[in-house]
């Protein structure tokens, strides 16, 4: 995963909430 490796935590960060908007909007 390149958003996980980018930004480290941060990244992380990111992906879980692209993850839990994506559960919102299905």
């Amino acid at each position: 995963n390149q958003t996980s490796t980018y930004g480290g935590s941060k990244g992380k960060v990111k992906v879980e909430l692209k993850k839990k908007k994506n559960v919102d909007t299905t």
